[in-house]
C-alpha cells in the first residue's frame, strides 16, 4: 500500500501559534519592567517648586505684604503657589506697629504662622519752659530756638532718654521769630523784630556767637518761611507779601537773586535730591511747585487745598507731602511721577500746623491746634493723641520736628517745647 503523507496544514497554524506566544511574552515582560520601575519611582516623588502659607494675626484684618510687594489680602489668609525658599511677610496695621518676619516656604507644603501685634504708642518724656516762635533741629541733634520775648536765641540738646537741657545762649539784640540753622556750615540765621513791628534777616556764627551781618530789604517787612540748604551753602527766605523768594548765600550774609512766584509763598523745603532745587507752597493761587534756583522757572507743579504750607518728606526722600492747612487734610506727592494723594478731611479741629514722616513708612505724625497725632497713610485714618496745652498762657502749637535718630518728637507752642517718646 502506498504510504500516506500527513498534511501540512495543522502543523504551519501551529508554529505561527508558537511565535504569536513569544511576542505576548516579551510584552508582558516589557509591562512588568515598567511597573517595577514606577514602583521604584514612588520612594523618590517629585515635588513642585511652590508652598503655601497661612498666617493667623491678633488683630484680625491685618495688611499682608511679601518681599514688599502688597498682595491686596488681610489676615486670616491663605497665600498659595509662593516659589520656594525664604521670603519676608510683613503684617501692618492701624494703631498697631508694623511686624517684618521671614518664613522659609517649602515645596508642597502649607506653613502656618501665628502673629501677635503690638499697639503704638506716645509718651510724653521731658518738657522746657519756653516762649519760642519758632524752632530747627539739626542733623546733629542740636535744637535751635527763638524767642518771642528776649534778645537770645536758645541752644538745647536731648538726651538719650528725652530729656531737654539748654547748653547755650546767643544775644541778636531784639526778640526773634523765624529761624534756620546748619551746624556744619556754622550758621543760624534769624527774623528779628524791629522797633516799628518789621523784621530784618540776621546771619550769625555758631560757635563764636558773631552776628556776620544784618540783612535788611525796604519793601519786605515780615518774611512767612525760612530754609536752608542741606549743604549749608543757601538759605532760602520767603516774602509773600512780595510774592517772592530772596536767596542769601549763607557764608557771606549777602543776597544773590531773588524769585518771583505766582501766589503767596508759605513754605520752602530744599529738594532732598538737589540742593539747586527748592518745594514751595503757595496761597492765593493754592499750588505746589518744584523750583530751580538757577533758572528761576518751575519745574513741576500740583493743585493744593486752601492754606498749603507745612511740607514734610518720607523717609526715603521719595515722596513729599503738604498739609491744606484750612481744609484740615493732607496731600502727598510721589516725586518720581508727580502723582498725587490726598486725604479726607478731619472735622475735629482748626487748622494743620504741620506734618512729619515718622520712622515707619505707613505712620505721619501731625499738628494740629494744641495736639498732636499719628495717621495711618494706606487708609488715612488717625490714631493716638497727645496733648500740648498750657491752661494759662499757653497758645496753640507753633511747630513739630522729629530727632535723627527717629525716636522722640518735638512740640512746641509759645509757652513750652516738650518731647514725646514714639513708640511705633
Amino acid at each position: 500500500m502506498p504510504r500516506s503523507v500527513p498534511s501540512a496544514g495543522p502543523r504551519r497554524r501551529g508554529l505561527r501559534n508558537i511565535g504569536f506566544s513569544k511576542r505576548t511574552i516579551f510584552r508582558l515582560a516589557f509591562a512588568f519592567a515598567g511597573l517595577v520601575i514606577f514602583a521604584g519611582c514612588q520612594h523618590n516623588p517629585v515635588y513642585p517648586d511652590i508652598g503655601s502659607v497661612y498666617i493667623y494675626s491678633d488683630p484680625d484684618k491685618a495688611e499682608v505684604l511679601m518681599d514688599g510687594q502688597m498682595l491686596r489680602l488681610i489676615t486670616p489668609v491663605k497665600i498659595d503657589g509662593i516659589p520656594v525658599g525664604l521670603h519676608t511677610f510683613t503684617l501692618r496695621h492701624n494703631n498697631y506697629k508694623v511686624m517684618n518676619f521671614t518664613m522659609e516656604v517649602k515645596p508642597g507644603q502649607t506653613r502656618t504662622v501665628y502673629k501677635k501685634l503690638s499697639t503704638i504708642s506716645l509718651q510724653r518724656k521731658d518738657t522746657l519752659s519756653i516762649s519760642a516762635g519758632d524752632m530747627d533741629l539739626t542733623s546733629e541733634g542740636v535744637i535751635f530756638l527763638t524767642n518771642l520775648w528776649s534778645g537770645n536765641i536758645t541752644i538745647a540738646r536731648i538726651a538719650d532718654n528725652g530729656q531737654i537741657s539748654t547748653i547755650d545762649q546767643i544775644d541778636v539784640g531784639a526778640p526773634q521769630r523765624l529761624i534756620a540753622a546748619n551746624e556744619s556750615a556754622n550758621r543760624v540765621f534769624v527774623t528779628r523784630q524791629k522797633p516799628d513791628g518789621e523784621e530784618d534777616l540776621v546771619g550769625l556764627e555758631i560757635l563764636s556767637h558773631k552776628i556776620i551781618r544784618s540783612i535788611y530789604l525796604n519793601n519786605i517787612k515780615h518774611y512767612s518761611a525760612l530754609a536752608i540748604s542741606p549743604d549749608g551753602n543757601i538759605l532760602a527766605a520767603a516774602d509773600s507779601l512780595n510774592k517772592r523768594l530772596v536767596l542769601i548765600d549763607s557764608r557771606l550774609c549777602t543776597v544773590i537773586k531773588t524769585i518771583s512766584t505766582t501766589g503767596f509763598p508759605t513754605d520752602l523745603s530744599f529738594d532732598r535730591n538737589n540742593s539747586l532745587q527748592i518745594y514751595v507752597t503757595q496761597s492765593g493761587i493754592n499750588r505746589f511747585d518744584l523750583v530751580n534756583l538757577e533758572t528761576g522757572e518751575v519745574a513741576n507743579s500740583v493743585a493744593t487745598g486752601n492754606s498749603p504750607g507745612g511740607i514734610f518728606w518720607n523717609n526715603h526722600c521719595t515722596q513729599v507731602g503738604f498739609c491744606n492747612r484750612t481744609d484740615i487734610t493732607y496731600t502727598v506727592v510721589n516725586i518720581g511721577n508727580w502723582t498725587t494723594a490726598t486725604s479726607g478731611q478731619d472735622v475735629v479741629g482748626k487748622i494743620i500746623v504741620g506734618a512729619c514722616w515718622s520712622s515707619s513708612d505707613v505712620y505721619v505724625l501731625w499738628a494740629m491746634d494744641h495736639n498732636v497725632g499719628i495717621m495711618y497713610i494706606p487708609n488715612w485714618q488717625q490714631t493716638s493723641k497727645i496733648y500740648n496745652y498750657v491752661p494759662v498762657g499757653g497758645g496753640q502749637l507753633v511747630e513739630i520736628s522729629l530727632t535723627g535718630d527717629q525716636r522722640y518728637l518735638l512740640m512746641l507752642n509759645d509757652a513750652q517745647l516738650v518731647t514725646v517718646e514714639l513708640g511705633l
